[in-house]
């Protein structure tokens, strides 16, 4: 990794057939400090490595009816 901002991050990438290139790679929405940096780039980590082992999440009941619980402070 060369460089992150708010908008993405900056890859250096060496391909045998191809040589040494640099890649662009968007972060999917604006982020504003390093948390959010890297919660993205976790979440990104994430879906890609889903993609790539074809995981599909397991079918669960949705809940329908919520039940509100009053707060009652600490």
């Amino acid at each position: 990794m060369i460089w992150v901002d708010r908008l993405g991050f900056d890859v250096r990438i060496s391909c045998p057939q191809k040589g040494l290139f640099d890649v662009r790679i968007p972060f999917p929405t604006e982020v504003t400090d390093e948390k959010g940096a890297k919660s993205s780039f976790n979440c990104m980590s994430q879906q890609a490595w889903e993609v790539e082992k074809n995981y599909q999440s397991p079918n669960f009941k949705k809940v329908k009816h919520l039940k509100q619980i009053p707060y009652r402070g600490l």
